[in-house]
């Protein structure tokens, strides 16, 4: 992550950019199966981070699930609660074969490790962990 660099595109005086890399698997409807998943993601926000806060922010990528959708233009956005809600969370639209899906997915915050507890694109995958977002 870097933080305090100017963005000049947007005229705003610092933004926090980051990449991020997720690898899981996924299980769609109607499939007995998993299938692998990964999600490339660029996260673009106007200001700093806020520890006790929430930072929005907007996100671009490519969404790859196995043999079901490859799409690199996702795009969406993303919630950064690194204290106050303890995760990151993701909302990203991408294409699957000529239908549109939504991926709403997070990442808990622990002071020991991320942990990705599941993903649930609607209509489309879901990895059956059974939690909703807090």
């Amino acid at each position: 992550m870097s933080t305090g660099t100017p963005d000049r595109r947007r005229g705003a005086a610092f933004g926090t950019t980051f990449r991020e890399t997720m690898v899981g698997r996924v299980r769609l409807d109607g499939e007995d199966g998993v299938r692998p998943i990964r999600l490339d993601l660029r996260a673009e926000a106007d200001g700093l981070p806020r520890l006790r806060g929430t930072t929005r922010a907007r996100v671009a990528g490519r969404i790859r699930v196995a043999g079901w959708a490859d799409d690199p233009r996702a795009t969406g956005e993303s919630e950064i609660s690194p204290l106050a809600g303890r995760r990151i969370r993701y909302r990203v639209s991408f294409a699957a074969g000529r239908r549109r899906q939504t991926l709403d997915d997070w990442k808990s915050l622990t002071p020991r490790r991320l942990e990705v507890p599941h993903s649930t694109p609607a209509g489309g995958p879901s990895l059956h962990a059974g939690r909703s977002p807090r």
